[in-house]
């Protein structure tokens, strides 16, 4: 597997293309000299901890990349190690704006090394996904919520199907723990499975004007929810119309 040899390229995509290991060795070894690239997207592949450290010994020589995106790979916590490691050894010569380490087969550990690489505080990096990723701990979002209070530059974050929902989710503790941020412009939770109790609560977060300040949107849909919250049931989805009242809340603290 080759990318075609041209120093002006500046986006390589090999999404869904079943990568393995030893093809994304090959892959970046055949785009050193790139030095225009800006973007390298190889979600949906099967791109291990092995290939992580190809695509971290590549992020080295990548002068100008800009975005990021292995979403649906099994990187596991040591392949994000690989990633993260890195990125922070770049340091402030680290150019990344994007990254995606969604659906990566991450537990506690792999959240672990994303929190320390939101606490280096990176002053590239501006958007963060952590998409589908279901295995880590209610201690663990937190431990990340907690690096990203204190993070300057992260905009927008990304956690959509992460099941940080209801009673078990640690939702509302998670944005307890990141009230104190004054980056965050957009966060996408949708499919986490809200419920009525998740909203109320989000509610009373926004009226906070010190929670988020800098906040513009907030994504909390459930596909699988009514369409309205007339029974009362704080266990049921969050509804469209308890959705609605987030979304006037937030333009009301834009606008004032």
């Amino acid at each position: 597997m080759r990318a075609k040899k041209d120093a002006h390229v500046r986006f390589v995509t090999f999404s869904n293309c079943s990568l393995n290991d030893d093809q994304v060795k090959r892959l970046v070894e055949s785009m050193r000299g790139y030095d225009a690239l800006m973007s390298l997207n190889l979600t949906e592949n099967e791109i291990g901890p092995e290939g992580a450290r190809s695509v971290a010994e590549y992020i080295k020589s990548a002068p100008g990349l800009k975005s990021l995106e292995l979403y649906g790979n099994p990187l596991t916590d040591a392949g994000v190690k690989q990633l993260v490691d890195s990125l922070k050894e770049r340091g402030n010569r680290a150019t990344l704006r994007q990254l995606g380490l969604g659906s990566s087969g991450m537990t506690d550990v792999g959240m672990g090394h994303v929190a320390d690489l939101v606490r280096s505080n990176m002053a590239s990096l501006a958007d963060l996904s952590l998409s589908d990723t279901s295995d880590a701990s209610k201690e663990a979002w937190i431990e990340l919520a907690s690096a990203l209070g204190a993070n300057k530059n992260v905009k927008s974050l990304t956690l959509d199907k992460c099941g940080l929902g209801g009673s078990e989710g640690g939702l509302f503790d998670l944005l307890e723990a990141i009230a104190g941020n004054e980056s965050l412009q957009d966060i996408d939770l949708e499919s986490n499975n809200l419920t009525r109790s998740d909203g109320e609560k989000l509610l009373g977060l926004l009226k906070r004007r010190s929670f988020l300040p800098a906040l513009r949107n907030i994504n909390v849909y459930e596909p699988e929810a009514d369409d309205d919250d007339s029974g009362g049931d704080d266990d049921a989805l969050l509804s469209e119309e308890l959705a609605e009242k987030l979304r006037e809340l937030i333009q009301s603290r834009i606008s004032t």
